[in-house]
């Protein structure tokens, strides 16, 4: 069994067991596997090879099972407070190890589905405060996102809403995409137009993103690169010229390593070694050693350090009224993070 088939099976069972009654639920097999769910959950190797579908199906399951009302009192032995913890931990370690384009979509997607769900009215505000918590380490996480993909969910959820009239649920959601796209702007300056052409393509009509796009790239004062720039050229290389050159940069420039980091990150079926095949053993020791220093740097802090190991902290370049913030009802008041039913803190990320 692949760990991509184990994942996929854990839905399928999670919704067997709880879309029971409460009497005729196994409470200690349930026990039991919420357990292995949650080892699984907490191995990045395992997660980080999980498809979108499958992650949507999984964190679909693992959110709606923690908003099951007094689950924490359940069971003939407390198992339904260990299960809750279990589940709650679950999905604080999908949002730590899944890859983090995947994770991104499948949080709007399910928001958009479930924004005006009045059977689960309260799931809106625990996929709030999921993307919350992404947006804590956005600085850290933003190399390795696929723009097209993030841009288009993006989109869709803009579209999904009622602008006219907004829920506090919405306003958050707003806050925290203008965020996200600040800092993918940040990070790729004219370039994100190049992956915008996605939405423009889309049939559905984009009243807000293009002009955010364009107010921080403005507010940057640098014009978009033309055809005889290097930037311009940049784009035109093959992997191995682009690997070459950042390698070459890397010698004038420590900091240069950060390219190569999230050149790998974006391209992982390429084969570093034999981009390094014509470079010397003591060159290639060197280059691997200084990516692995900059990977080994890098923490849990919600801070980017840069090569000469100086951080920058999150929300350098972002106004106070745009950063998201936590509302009294953003999230349930128990679940996720925040407190426990019956009083216990819970698990904190």
């Amino acid at each position: 069994m692949t760990a991509q088939d184990l994942v996929t099976s854990f839905p399928f069972v999670l919704k067997d067991i709880f879309e029971r009654d409460p009497p005729e639920i196994p409470w200690r097999f349930a026990k039991y596997f919420v357990t292995i769910v949650n080892k699984s959950c907490s191995s990045r190797k395992i997660m980080e090879l999980i498809k979108e579908q499958e992650l949507y199906d999984l964190c679909e399951q693992l959110l709606t099972r923690l908003l099951i009302d007094n689950l924490d009192k359940m069971g003939d032995e407390g198992e339904g407070d260990f299960i809750l913890k279990n589940l709650n931990g679950s999905m604080l370690r999908c949002l730590e190890n899944c890859e983090k384009t995947a994770i991104f979509c499948v949080l709007f997607n399910m928001l958009r589905r479930y924004k005006d769900s009045t059977k689960h009215a309260k799931l809106p505000g625990l996929l709030i405060k999921c993307l919350l918590k992404l947006s804590k380490i956005l600085e850290k996480v933003i190399p390795e996102l696929d723009p097209p993909r993030v841009l288009i969910v993006i989109h869709l959820y803009l579209i999904s809403i009622n602008h006219e009239k907004k829920s506090n649920n919405d306003d958050i959601g707003i806050r925290i995409v203008k965020t996200l796209v600040h800092e993918m702007v940040k990070e790729h300056k004219h370039a994100i137009l190049e992956s915008y052409r996605v939405v423009d393509q889309h049939e559905g009509e984009d009243k807000h993103l293009k002009k955010w796009i364009n107010i921080i790239l403005n507010s940057f004062g640098n014009p978009p690169p033309t055809a005889s720039t290097s930037q311009a050229q940049n784009a035109n290389m093959g992997p191995e010229e682009e690997v070459n050159l950042i390698i070459e940069e890397m010698k004038q420039n420590s900091n240069a390593v950060e390219k190569l980091d999230r050149f790998l990150k974006r391209n992982p079926h390429l084969n570093f070694d034999y981009y390094l095949r014509n470079r010397s053993d003591s060159e290639q020791k060197g280059i691997k050693a200084a990516l692995e220093r900059y990977r080994h740097s890098l923490s849990d802090s919600g801070s980017t350090p840069h090569a000469d190991g100086t951080k920058t902290n999150n929300w350098t370049d972002e106004q106070p009224q745009d950063r998201p913030s936590q509302s009294p009802n953003a999230a349930p008041k128990a679940r996720f993070g925040l407190q426990s039913s019956a009083g216990q803190k819970a698990e904190q990320p």
